[in-house]
């Protein structure tokens, strides 16, 4: 409940860069006080820990992939009050994002379109498969 409290407050419709910043603050008091008490005593239990980690995780990238995305955007439906100009060519990118081994963010971008013709890549693939494309 913490960790979607947190996301409501911090990382809602509107954002901007001090509530983000807070927002990983208020996570992290709840990774070093709750994370360590967590425990399991059998198979499902293990399964909701690990969920619990899981969601801690991604809402740690969701809040730092905010604070990367220094624009708002109408077409992303993206708005942050302290950087309320546009950058369309920058919209025109994903935005990817990952923890390097120190848990530190690592940004970087991809095309719209960096998969390609995603219809002839999988007819390719799966020419020899039943119920799969046609040779």
């Amino acid at each position: 409940m913490a960790i979607a409290k947190a996301m409501q407050t911090y990382c809602g419709g509107v954002k901007c860069g001090e509530l983000l910043r807070e927002g990983l603050s208020a996570l992290g008091e709840y990774e070093s006080e709750a994370v360590p008490e967590l425990r399991a005593d059998n198979p499902h239990e293990l399964m909701r820990v690990h969920e619990v980690l899981d969601i801690l995780e991604v809402s740690k990238l969701i809040l730092h992939a905010c604070l990367l995305r220094r624009s708002s955007s109408a077409p992303l439906n993206f708005e942050r009050s302290d950087c309320p100009e546009t950058d369309p060519e920058r919209d025109r990118r994903f935005i990817t994002i990952r923890f390097d081994g120190g848990g530190n963010p690592v940004e970087g971008s991809a095309p719209h379109r960096y998969f390609g013709d995603l219809k002839a890549r999988y007819e390719a693939h799966n020419a020899g498969c039943e119920g799969g494309a046609k040779r």
